[in-house]
C-alpha cells in the first residue's frame, strides 16, 4: 500500500489527510479525545502500514497545529482575572511547583535521572494541559462558576509551568541560560511593538488579515523559541498572551469573529501536532514494563493531582467544598503537554524507552478521567465542534 502511495505522489496526502481529519472526529462519538485518537493513528501508520515518519509536509502541519493551539491558550488569558483571584492562585501555584520539584529530586533518585530529565518529567505529569481543557470544557455539566475557576487555574498553571520548563531546558549552563533569557525578552519587547503597528496601521487597511496575521506572528515566534532551546509553544503561548492585549485596537465585530475562527483553524491543524507525535514513536516505546510503569503513574499521581486541588478548595474556596469533585477532575488531562514533555525527554535527553512510554500511557489514561468519572451533556451540537475532541458531547 506505502509503495502504491509513494508512486501515485499527491495521492497519498489526500488519503492522509482525509484520515487524519475523519477518523479521529468518528471515534469522536465514543467520547475519545480527538488528539488522543490522532496519536493513536499516526503511531498504526508508522509502525503497520510503514509511512515515513520524516515528512516534511506532515511536519510542517505539526508546527503549525502546535503554534496555533498555545496561540489560542494564550488568546484565553485575562491578566486582569488572574490577578483578581491572585491569593487562591498563589496557594496552588506554590503548592504545585512545590510538588514539582520534590518529583523532580524523587525521578533523580529512583530513575537515575539527570536534574533537567527529572523536572521535565514531573511537569509532564503534574501539568493539566490548559489549551485540551478549555475545550473540553464545553463538554461537560460544569456551572459557569466552575468553569471560570477550573479555567483560570489551568491557565495559571501552564504559564508557571512553561517557564519553568524554560528554564530548567537552559539550566545545563548558565551561558545558554543567560542568552536564551535575553533573547526571549526581546522576543517579549519586539512583540507588543509588531503588534501595535499591525492593528492600529495594517489591518484597518487589509480587513479580515487578523487570524492569518496571529497564526503567522505564533508559529514564527514558536520556531524562534525552538532555535533559542526551548519549545514551540513558549513563542506562540507568549504571542497568544500578547495578542489579547491588542484585541481593543480592533472593532468589536472582528474580535467576535476572530476567535471562533481561529477555533476553527485549530480544529483543523491540530489532529496534525498528535499524528505526527504518534509517528515518531515505534512499538518498543510500548512494552510491558513501560504500561506498567504508566498505569503505576497513573495510581500514585491521580489521587495526589486531586488532593491537591481538595486542599486548595478547602483553604480558599470553601463554598466550593460540595463541588470539590467537579472542580479537579476536569483539571486531570495533561495530553498535550504530556506529550511535549515526552517528546523533550527522547529528543534532548535521550530517556530510557521505558520512560518516555511509561509517561505517554500516563498521559493517555489521564486525559481520559474526566470522560469517565464525569457525566457529559447528552445533547450533541455537531455545528460548534471542538478542536480537542471532535464534537461536543
Amino acid at each position: 500500500m506505502v509503495e502504491w502511495l509513494d508512486a501515485q505522489g499527491d495521492y497519498k496526502y489526500i488519503i492522509l489527510v482525509s484520515a487524519i481529519l475523519l477518523i479521529p472526529k468518528l471515534i469522536a462519538v465514543f467520547r475519545v479525545p480527538l488528539g488522543i485518537s490522532a496519536f493513536a493513528l499516526g503511531f498504526i501508520t508508522t509502525n503497520y502500514i510503514g509511512y515515513d515518519s520524516s515528512d516534511e509536509l506532515l511536519t510542517v502541519m505539526s508546527q503549525i497545529g502546535i503554534t496555533s493551539l498555545f496561540l489560542l491558550a494564550g488568546l484565553e488569558i485575562n491578566i486582569k482575572e488572574l490577578i483578581e483571584e491572585k491569593k487562591t492562585l498563589g496557594f496552588f501555584l506554590i503548592q504545585s511547583l512545590g510538588l514539582i520539584f520534590l518529583l523532580g529530586y524523587l525521578f533523580i533518585s529512583i530513575f537515575g535521572l539527570s536534574f533537567q530529565s527529572g523536572v521535565i518529567l514531573a511537569l509532564g505529569i503534574m501539568t493539566p494541559s490548559a489549551g485540551f481543557i478549555l475545550h473540553s470544557l464545553s463538554n461537560l455539566n460544569l456551572k459557569s462558576e466552575e468553569e471560570r475557576w477550573v479555567r483560570i487555574k489551568a491557565l495559571s498553571f501552564e504559564i508557571s509551568a512553561i517557564i519553568v520548563m524554560f528554564l530548567t531546558l537552559q539550566s545545563g549552563s548558565w551561558g545558554n541560560l543567560g542568552f536564551s533569557v535575553l533573547m526571549l525578552l526581546s522576543c517579549i519587547v519586539l512583540l507588543p511593538l509588531i503588534f501595535l503597528f499591525f492593528f492600529k496601521f495594517i489591518a484597518p487597511l487589509a480587513p479580515k488579515t487578523e487570524m492569518s496575521f496571529l497564526v503567522i506572528a505564533a508559529l514564527i515566534a514558536g520556531i524562534f523559541t525552538k532555535e533559542i532551546g526551548a519549545y514551540y509553544l513558549v513563542g506562540a503561548f507568549i504571542a497568544g498572551i500578547v495578542a489579547n492585549e491588542f484585541k481593543y485596537l480592533i472593532n468589536a465585530k472582528t474580535v467576535e469573529r476572530l476567535e471562533p475562527s481561529l477555533e476553527v483553524f485549530v480544529s483543523f491543524f491540530v489532529p496534525f501536532y498528535f499524528f505526527s507525535a504518534g509517528m515518531k514513536l515505534d512499538q518498543s516505546y510500548f512494552s510491558l514494563q513501560a504500561i506498567a510503569l504508566g498505569l503505576l503513574l497513573l495510581a500514585i499521581f491521580i489521587p495526589i493531582r486531586i488532593g491537591s486541588v481538595y486542599a486548595s478548595v478547602a483553604m480558599n474556596l470553601r463554598n466550593f467544598w460540595h463541588d470539590r469533585s467537579r472542580l479537579a477532575l476536569p483539571l486531570m488531562p495533561t495530553l498535550v503537554f504530556g506529550l511535549v514533555m515526552a517528546g523533550v525527554l527522547k529528543e534532548e535527553f535521550s530517556a530510557d524507552k521505558t520512560l518516555v512510554g511509561g509517561l505517554i500511557v500516563y498521559t493517555i489514561f489521564a486525559t481520559l478521567v474526566p470522560t469517565l468519572f464525569l457525566r457529559s451533556k447528552s445533547k450533541i451540537d455537531v455545528d460548534t465542534p471542538s478542536p480537542l475532541t471532535g464534537v461536543e458531547l
